[in-house]
């Protein structure tokens, strides 16, 4: 199976201002939402968790976030979130 790895690069210089991509959070979203089951209606919890951990990390609070996700799973999720 084909993977990548999302991650954060460096910390940001100013964590306060830090934004993650579009992409890092629906990656991680998604990834999360597969680890919990797949359970209904929990969408926007798992958004908004993927982009605390991400937003943590960049800020050095959180151990870094990695999410393994299939190239296939990256292509499926691509056309939904307008990403390329």
């Amino acid at each position: 199976m084909n993977t990548f790895d999302l991650q954060t690069s460096e910390p940001a210089k100013n964590p306060a201002t830090y934004q993650p991509t579009h992409e890092e959070i629906a990656v991680l979203a998604v990834h999360l939402y597969e680890e919990e089951g797949c359970p209904f209606g929990r969408a926007q919890a798992h958004w908004l968790e993927a982009e605390r951990r991400l937003r943590n990390n960049a800020a050095g609070l959180d151990t870094p976030v990695v999410a393994a996700v299939s190239a296939d799973e990256r292509d499926r999720l691509a056309p939904a979130s307008g990403l390329t």
